[in-house]
């Protein structure tokens, strides 16, 4: 009949198993479908199925599943899911703030997000940079509910493009809601993620995407200037003027990037980078404590052969790289445990820590052999651009 057939069809999607009466011995294929899959459990406590979330036609697939003889079950509530991504909204908003600078003569806006109670933000640099220029200039920090507060900047970061930025509530008592903070480091291409912000001055704006990829350096998208210590997490989702300094979260509504670059162009659409909110957080709290950034020296030139690898070119003397036993002419193999193929391998791995024992496994080009050594960066010089850029190593090629 019908009802069989259209079973049949749908029996791929169903799963059923465990120890209640009659609970069939063999394996049956299980599809996981994350929170659009409502698991209804048999009436017997052992036996279910998994169907996807139609709302109260949920209820009549279930006795049509019964009819036909999938083992029993009871209804369940199969709405929870379906708003998955206003659900991740809904989380994280409340701490997603519209950040506006107005000059004598110009006025900017972009979006950030509250990391303490006390109001300390997190937003893009060059969303702040126009008010450290000019004294004259005012920040206006924007809540959810549209209550309104000054700001003033309290470090920022060129080289990261991260700033923070200070809310002044007229009494000091209030309680500003913080947002939750992710990891970037288990993201994987396909996942959800939501971007928050306040793009061409429309407050409180909600897009949603996919992760196109977890690691993209700024040199494969014409950054090649760029020498942050971070790849980018690309994504989908609509990033457009004054979503800069917002956050990208997962569906839990945890922060897990800063919503930094979009790619424009009359046939371009659907690409948008976000700093990984763990290379993020590395800068963040340096700023928190010290209102400055301490990056990591090598104290090498490598470049990126046209066969693949990278070779190193120039070891400065007394450099922790001589101290390790690195040497012009040998090839990295390895960086902090991950292959290299390329040089923004050894630059994505880098990250901003300092004085941590980081192993390198190279081929030596005198000896021919590979060997694992162990380098410590010390502190970059100080000096913010220079620092940023120009103190930790030089690549000849991206």
């Amino acid at each position: 009949n019908y009802a069989t057939m259209f079973f049949r069809h749908l029996r791929p999607l169903v799963a059923w198993g465990g120890a209640g009466r009659g609970a069939r011995s063999q394996a049956r294929p299980l599809l996981t479908l994350g929170q659009e899959v409502a698991r209804c459990r048999g009436s017997n406590g052992g036996s279910y199925y998994a169907l996807p979330c139609l709302g109260a036609g949920a209820a009549a697939l279930v006795a049509l599943a019964s009819s036909v003889g999938l083992p029993p079950t009871t209804t369940t509530d199969c709405s929870a899911g379906v708003n998955f991504i206003a659900d991740a909204a809904e989380k994280a908003a409340p701490a997603v703030v519209n950040i506006t600078v107005r000059g004598p003569r110009f006025e900017g806006t972009g979006s950030g997000f509250i990391i303490t109670s006390e109001g300390l933000t997190v937003t893009n640099a060059h969303v702040v940079a126009p008010a450290m220029s000019n004294r004259n200039a005012r920040l206006t920090v924007t809540m959810l509910d549209g209550k309104q507060f000054p700001a003033r900047v309290h470090s920022l970061d060129v080289g990261s493009d991260i700033a923070l930025v200070e809310i002044r509530p007229e009494r000091n008592t209030r309680s500003f809601p913080v947002s939750r903070i992710g990891s970037s480091s288990a993201l994987r291409a396909g996942e959800w993620v939501v971007a928050l912000g306040s793009p061409l001055h429309l407050q409180n704006t909600v897009t949603a995407g996919i992760v196109s990829s977890t690691a993209r350096h700024g040199s494969e998208f014409g950054m090649e200037k760029n020498r942050s210590l971070h790849d980018f997490i690309q994504t989908d989702a609509a990033i457009n003027q004054g979503n800069s300094g917002g956050p990208l979260v997962n569906l839990e509504g945890k922060v897990i990037g800063i919503n930094t670059i979009k790619i424009g162009g009359s046939a371009i659409s659907g690409i948008s980078f976000a700093i990984p909110m763990d290379s993020a957080w590395q800068v963040i709290e340096q700023l928190r404590s010290s209102r400055r950034v301490v990056r990591p020296y090598l104290g090498i030139r490598f470049t990126t052969m046209d066969r693949g690898g990278v070779q190193i070119v120039e070891v400065k003397p007394g450099s922790p790289a001589e101290v390790a036993g690195l040497a012009a002419g040998d090839t990295i193999l390895e960086f902090d445990g991950h292959p290299v193929r390329r040089n923004a391998d050894v630059v994505g791995k880098l990250g901003y820590a300092v004085e941590r024992d980081i192993s390198v496994k190279v081929r030596k080009k005198n000896m021919g052999g590979e060997m694992t050594l162990t380098i410590r960066p010390s502190a970059g010089p100080r000096g913010g651009e220079a620092a940023g850029r120009g103190g930790i190593f030089s690549s000849l090629r991206p």
